[in-house]
């Protein structure tokens, strides 16, 4: 994941304007998308931090868009 990669998303989040619940969802995944990124690219210090934030998926609740 390239800093040029993360514009691009924002732009692209930034084009749908108007459908809070698209933006919202696209933010979500870049979020996510990160932090997979970070896990297996960064040093070793932040990707066993963003291993453990990933373990939030396994947790036993809906969850929700607005």
């Amino acid at each position: 994941m390239t800093l040029g990669e993360i514009r691009s998303r924002i732009e692209k989040i930034k084009k749908e304007v108007g459908d809070d619940e698209t933006q919202h969802s696209m933010e979500d995944a870049l979020h996510l998308d990160f932090i997979k990124y970070v896990s297996k690219d960064g040093n070793k210090e932040l990707a066993i931090l963003a291993e453990e934030i990933l373990l939030i998926d396994k947790l036993p609740f809906a969850r929700w868009c607005a």
